[in-house]
């Protein structure tokens, strides 16, 4: 049985399921995709993070300007630098992994 896949059975509690070939690493904060980390810039890493907090639950626009700029939240952040950093994310995921809510923000499904 391959190592990962033994630490999964062993320790469900460790792992959150994205889709059937990806997972998050709770304690050690990676992504897995067919048991190999996939790298992340630091806003994708931080933006994960939110969505997997929230799975299941719409994060909001505003949500992810805080949670991605906290430094410099005074500043105006555009929706489009929101959906730029979802889009370099997206690319990183399983197809529908992340599920746009119009006007409102996105689901980590």
């Amino acid at each position: 049985m391959e190592l990962l896949a033994l630490e999964i059975k062993n320790d469900p509690c460790k792992f959150l399921r994205i889709s059937m070939d990806c997972l998050w690493d709770k304690e050690e904060e990676h992504l897995l995709i067919n048991s190999q980390v996939i790298e992340l810039s630091q806003k994708e890493h931080l933006l994960l993070k939110l969505f997997v907090k929230n799975k299941g639950f719409t994060v909001t626009y505003e949500d992810i300007m805080f949670h991605l700029w906290e430094d410099s939240y005074e500043k105006e952040i555009s929706i489009d630098s929101v959906k730029n950093q979802v889009s370099h994310l997206r690319k990183k995921l399983p197809e529908n992994c992340l599920i746009s809510v119009y006007g409102k923000g996105y689901i980590l499904n």
